[in-house]
Order: structure tokens, then C-alpha cells, then sequence
């Protein structure tokens, strides 16, 4: 696939390479996604899928990748993703903010290896159970509550344009790998035969 980068909305400078691997993320440096995407999910269906292409290791220090989320991403009580490492204790995890005002943890894992350069991260909602799914260096990682039955509860993606970041030095994504499909379509996507080709150009 080959990258869009009209797709996202770059907010000050971030690294973004012609393959699409961003990096080079601060509080000043990122992307977004416009909102009314998050808001066609509503109560249907769907798909997230982000490619992490680096996450480093800091001997002593856990740096806290918020890599999808809300422009609000350093509040507590967001819907995020949430990839720490650090020496002794690496984890992977998603927090998700309902409609009905209660926050949970889907899909928690400490199993990563020590050497990450490559995860591909999904999150799936059936319309009544939520799961993730999380390949790691080509290896599927074991979740707990990687599968949470959730009738009726709802995520709360706010108000705010999808933020996509990191506050970590080093770690980096695949955005061409990033897609968001709604009821079974793709509603948005990294990579630009699928972007154009839903546009019908």
C-alpha cells in the first residue's frame, strides 16, 4: 500500500516519512482525525487497526505512548491506547470511556518481548462484546480481559478530533496500517488506493 498523507491533518512537525512511518512526536507535534469519523461508529460495529513500528526501551524509565485517544490524551479518564515499557515492567493496554459515564480497562497484557519493533494493534466491538487483538513481532500477545462482554455500553469518543501521538522519544507507527471500519466499511484509512478508492476517484 502505498501512504496518504492528505488523509490526516499534521499538527506542527512531526517526522513523517514517504512510506508513512510517523515519528518525531511531542505535545506540540502530531496528527489528527477528523471527529465525525469517531462520531459514524455511534452504536454500530467496528474496527480500529494501528501499527506500531517502534516502541524503545528505556532501562529505568516507562515512557507512556498515547498513540489513539483525544486531544486531551494526558487527562485521566479518556478512551486510549496505552503502550508502557520500561526494564522490568512493559504493558499494553486499552482504557475506554462509556457513554454512560463508566471507564474500564479491555485487553491488558505484561507479556511483550523484550526486543518490540513491530505490533499490530486491533479493537473490535460485535455490538455487544468488546475484544483486542495484538500481534507482536508476528506473535499474537495473551490478553487478560482481552474479551469483555459489554451489552449496551457504548464508547465515548467526545468531542474532540482523534489524536494520534506519542509522549515517548523514539517510538514510532505505520499510519498506510491505520483504518477505521464502521458496520463492515471502511470508513478511513492510511493507505491511498483504499482512501481514493472509497472516494470513488
Amino acid at each position: 500500500a502505498t501512504f496518504n498523507k492528505d488523509a490526516f491533518t499534521v499538527v506542527g512537525s512531526p517526522t513523517i516519512t514517504a512510506d508513512g512511518v510517523a515519528s518525531g512526536f511531542s505535545a506540540n507535534n502530531y496528527l489528527t482525525v477528523p471527529n465525525k469519523i469517531l462520531q459514524m461508529i455511534g452504536q454500530n460495529p467496528f474496527e480500529i487497526r494501528v501499527k506500531f513500528s517502534n516502541i524503545p526501551m528505556f532501562a529505568g524509565t516507562i515512557s507512556f505512548p498515547s498513540v489513539l485517544g483525544n486531544m486531551s490524551s494526558a487527562v485521566e479518564n479518556r478512551t486510549n491506547i496505552t503502550l508502557s515499557r520500561n526494564n522490568q515492567n512493559p504493558f499494553l493496554f486499552l482504557e475506554a470511556n462509556f457513554t454512560d459515564g463508566t471507564h474500564t480497562t479491555i485487553g491488558y497484557t505484561t507479556n511483550i518481548p523484550a526486543t518490540l519493533t513491530d505490533v499490530e494493534y486491533s479493537l473490535i466491538f460485535d455490538g455487544s462484546t468488546y475484544t483486542v487483538k495484538a500481534l507482536a513481532n508476528g506473535v499474537q500477545l495473551p490478553f487478560t480481559r482481552g474479551t469483555v462482554s459489554l451489552e449496551g455500553k457504548f464508547i465515548d469518543w467526545g468531542t474532540e478530533d482523534l489524536f494520534i501521538g506519542v509522549r515517548s522519544v523514539g517510538a514510532s507507527f505505520d499510519l498506510k496500517q491505520f483504518s477505521i471500519t464502521v458496520d463492515g466499511i471502511e470508513v478511513f484509512t492510511g493507505a491511498k488506493e483504499k482512501f481514493y478508492a472509497m472516494r470513488g476517484m
